[in-house]
């Protein structure tokens, strides 16, 4: 067996369709998106503590501790990795179209929907919402950004069943239940 043969054999392999690059982009991108998604995600639990009467100071902080950690953890493994320059599939404008949107119509739904007595289909609109502004997103990202929006995508959906389920009340699980 040559020299060359132990060195290759040895050295860390990256799937073939990923180059060394790209496999860097996509560690990249995976972090800055946990950091975004730790604090979205710690407001929105915090925010349906606020909501559900649930709320305490324990209860809080822990969410906020968790977040606090991922986003570490993922800025650590960030500054670990080389710095890119140049190119890559990101596309600054696309991206703030599709938030922007987004947020155009959370705010909607948010102003509409209790102005009309929907204002427990808040919170499932917007989920829905976001889960819809990933399936553009994974084509600019990650490929698992469409799991992570057919999967809020769903749960929004199942909204007026868990509703149901556990007894809350409104609007959403009036739809179901029988009068």
């Amino acid at each position: 067996m040559s020299l060359d043969s132990l060195l290759t054999a040895s050295a860390p392999r990256t799937p073939r369709h990923l180059n060394m690059t790209d496999s860097v982009t996509t560690l990249i991108g995976r972090s800055k998106g946990a950091v975004i998604l730790a604090f979205f995600g710690a407001a929105w639990v915090v925010a349906g503590l606020l909501e559900s009467g649930r709320a305490s100071a324990v209860a809080i902080s822990v969410v906020c501790l968790s977040a606090l950690l991922i986003a570490g953890v993922a800025l650590a493994q960030l500054r670990r990795l080389p710095v890119r320059s140049g190119g890559g599939a990101f596309n600054r404008r696309a991206y703030g179209i599709i938030n922007a949107i987004q947020w155009l119509l959370i705010f909607a739904a948010a102003a509409l929907l209790p102005a009309v007595g929907y204002r427990d289909w808040v919170v499932p609109v917007s989920v829905m919402i976001v889960g819809l502004h990933f399936l553009p997103l994974a084509r600019m990202f990650d490929k698992f950004y469409y799991a992570t929006g057919l999967s809020l995508m769903l749960l929004a959906a199942a909204y007026p069943f868990f509703s149901v389920l556990h007894g809350i009340p409104g609007n959403a699980a009036r739809i179901l239940r029988k009068k």
